[in-house]
């Protein structure tokens, strides 16, 4: 049976391209990592994952109390429990997030192999790390695909983005940024998917990989609470205490898997009170568009790019609000369309709000750019609508754009292999 599967996967010319391409990307990546710079935090993961005990540095308490003061007791005996389990992965799942700001998932893949010397569990760990945003980034094309977009469209808002300094950089890196992305992957693409069973496993994964996928899963039900249910029925039904309730229940019963997943997430391990890192800063709109690394200034081709996404994001949302979207699509997969361009944006504006209160961080640094797959979904619609548009009034529209993206993926693929060198050790 899977001998067929695959059989019939790679009877398609495009699953051919794919799969080459990730194998190149798949050795290009394990050639830089063993000359990749091992900074701190990639050091301290090691350290704190070798480590047997919660009590063997000293910084836990303190960690546990900052981040989950109202959870520290049950926090801590989890933590207790967790040190007398034998399985190192089991145990590293458990003990990592409770002494790092980092995701359960991390540390029960990277607890899988521990050897002796730093050396070698970094380079496993890193290879952990692509496999999984590679994995993030195919299911994300795939689910792009689903909504009608081109396969070049899809293909350059989906792998491309591995092309940015900032993502790039951060698959050598063994902290969380690159898990949160893939998060935010999973998290799209299981909205889009969300008529299929695989979409219920898809945010319990998000979840227990990204602390932001909450974010996304409180908005996803929240749309469907209030649009699907409540808005189309509350007038059939009369509005009163009961149904409302009955709602409720109905979205949670849904989605229990994930509910479950969520609060067992916010009880034992989410870092409560470490969103704010860095003072806001406008520039961390355009740094993570950045194709080499910058160091005080935003150059003008990440002000290029990011407009480009911006522009198209834009072109997106005009057209969702103002009811002109004209795509040939079955029913079920329009709905999966607006959908996803909904329930990210309802994120985006949750998001807006945590920066605005100051509960999460908006800066020059890493810390925002699990964001950049909410952009690139809208883009790679944006970019699918203009087309179709534009083709009504010049033909030819089509193979010119398609010539300027590929062109354009091509040259920032390029300019990330040469920027690794400035990761060298």
């Amino acid at each position: 049976m899977i001998k067929s599967k695959l059989k019939t996967f790679f009877s398609k010319k495009e699953n051919k391209l794919l799969s080459a391409y990730i194998f190149l990307f798949i050795i290009v990546h394990s050639i830089i990592s063993l000359f990749h710079f091992h900074e701190c935090d990639s050091s301290d993961v090691y350290k704190y994952i070798t480590e047997s005990s919660i009590f063997s540095r000293g910084s836990f308490l303190g960690h546990t109390w900052d981040t989950g003061y109202i959870f520290f007791p049950l926090r801590t005996f989890l933590g207790l429990i967790a040190s007398l389990i034998p399985i190192h992965f089991i145990r590293s799942f458990i003990l990592l997030p409770l002494k790092m700001t980092y995701p359960p998932l991390e540390g029960l893949l990277y607890g899988l192999y521990v050897p002796d010397g730093f050396g070698r569990f970094y380079e496993y760990a890193s290879f952990i790390n692509i496999l999984f945003i590679l994995f993030g980034l195919f299911t994300f094309y795939k689910a792009i695909r689903y909504l009608g977009i081109s396969s070049y469209i899809a293909f350059v808002f989906s792998f491309g983005i591995l092309n940015f300094y900032s993502i790039n950089s951060y698959t050598y890196h063994l902290g969380s940024t690159i898990w949160f992305v893939f998060g935010s992957l999973i998290s799209i693409s299981s909205t889009i998917f969300f008529d299929k069973k695989i979409s219920k496993y898809g945010f319990t994964l998000a979840l227990i990989a990204s602390y932001p996928a909450l974010i996304y899963f409180f908005s996803y039900n929240l749309y469907f609470y209030f649009y699907k249910i409540s808005i189309k029925n509350i007038f059939s039904v009369g509005f009163n205490i009961k149904a409302i309730f009955d709602r409720l229940f109905f979205i949670i019963n849904t989605n229990k898997l994930g509910f479950i997943t969520s609060l067992i997430i916010i009880c034992l391990f989410f870092p409560f009170n470490s969103g704010s890192r860095v003072d806001f800063d406008v520039r961390g709109l355009f740094t993570p568009f950045s194709l080499l690394p910058l160091y005080s200034e935003v150059d003008i081709i990440s002000y290029i790019i990011s407009t480009i996404f911006f522009l198209l994001s834009l072109y997106t949302i005009y057209k969702r609000f103002n009811n002109s979207i004209k795509i040939c699509l079955s029913n079920q997969k329009f709905k999966s369309l607006i959908y996803s361009i909904d329930v990210t944006l309802i994120t985006l504006i949750l998001i807006i709000l945590l920066i605005i209160f100051g509960q999460l961080s908006l800066g020059i640094t890493r810390h925002a750019l699990f964001i950049l797959p909410y952009f690139s979904l809208l883009a790679a619609i944006g970019l699918q609508f203009l087309i179709n548009d534009l083709l009504k009034i010049y033909a030819k529209i089509y193979s010119i754009i398609k010539l300027f993206f590929i062109t354009l993926f091509i040259l920032s693929f390029s300019i990330s292999l040469y920027s690794s060198y400035f990761r060298f050790d």
